[in-house]
């Protein structure tokens, strides 16, 4: 989108209510190849325009293709979450090659819009 909500530059990704459904809605990345990496991390900023919670927003992580993920942040909003950077160390996927999710759990008629931008993975 050409707006810039979460506080990063434009463009940015925004999930919204519409069309309605309950459901696990997932953006994946392309497998990101940390064979050769430490000390992973990830940052991304984020903007919650929230309608009336009841839903759960998570980043989750794949080693295997998108067979199972796990999570590694994970928030249940009930209000609206102004522009924030959100950091999670990626230590554990160190030297592998994974993908990463944003996820949203939930009715999406309980949130007007999630907006993420400048997501950004480093490691040494």
């Amino acid at each position: 989108m050409d707006q810039s909500n979460a506080g990063g530059d434009i463009p940015e990704m925004r999930f919204q209510w519409s069309p309605s459904a309950t459901d696990v809605f997932q953006l994946i990345t392309p497998e990101i190849d940390g064979n050769t990496t430490s000390s992973l991390q990830l940052n991304f900023k984020h903007f919650v325009n929230d309608y009336e919670g009841g839903y759960t927003l998570k980043v989750q992580i794949s080693t295997d293709d998108g067979n199972t993920w796990d999570d590694e942040w994970t928030i249940t909003p009930n209000n609206n979450i102004t522009a924030e950077i959100i950091t999670i160390c990626l230590n554990e996927y160190d030297g592998q090659e994974f993908n990463i999710a944003w996820v949203f759990d939930g009715n999406s008629m309980n949130i007007n819009q999630w907006y993420i931008d400048d997501i950004i993975v480093t490691g040494n």
